[in-house]
């Protein structure tokens, strides 16, 4: 069997060698190559910066601006929870979002300073923010389960005002 283009001394190597510096010393004399390197290396630097959560990542970050009574039991529920998640509790609410970003924790859910008195009040909307990257696999489980031990705190609360008819009438009027 003979192979085209190879030849047992190795001149057609020493050829394809001798195009390909020849072709390179051309090339690094036009700007547009340059560019297109430049181009690459920015490229490299952009995708090198994106952090994805591993896989394994089961984590979830708690943050509290206010410690209040309602906050420490949501917390608490939540790290005793028999949850896939490892839920931990943060003190600086900058270090959660840099963890998230990095991919070290799969998202971070943050209770507002005024979170006591919203659910006091029964104005629970916006109460509670999501922290997630981009990139999350788990979020929407994990906002599952963080939303399940709030309610099962709370749903007492939410039946009797549904009893009484407060739940959904505070706005809307029977036609």
């Amino acid at each position: 069997m003979e192979t085209v283009g190879f030849d047992g001394n190795g001149e057609c190597m020493q050829k394809v060698i001798i195009w390909y510096g020849l072709l390179l010393k051309r090339n690094t004399k036009q700007i547009t190559a340059w560019l297109m390197t430049a181009a690459l290396l920015l490229l490299l630097l952009v995708v090198q910066g994106i952090h994805m959560p591993s896989v394994k990542t089961m984590t979830i970050g708690l943050y509290c601006e206010q410690d209040g009574n309602i906050e420490r039991t949501l917390c608490e529920d939540l790290k005793n929870s028999h949850s896939r998640f490892a839920f931990v509790n943060y003190q600086d609410k900058e270090q959660m979002y840099k963890e998230v970003q990095s991919g070290k924790l799969e998202c971070g859910f943050l209770m507002q300073s005024d979170f006591t008195e919203r659910v006091r009040q029964d104005n629970w909307k916006k109460c509670v923010t999501y922290i997630a990257n981009p990139f999350t696999t788990k979020g929407e489980v994990a906002k599952e389960t963080f939303f399940a031990a709030f309610f099962k705190e709370y749903s007492g609360k939410l039946l009797t005002q549904s009893e009484k008819g407060n739940l959904y009438n505070a706005g809307s009027k029977a036609s």
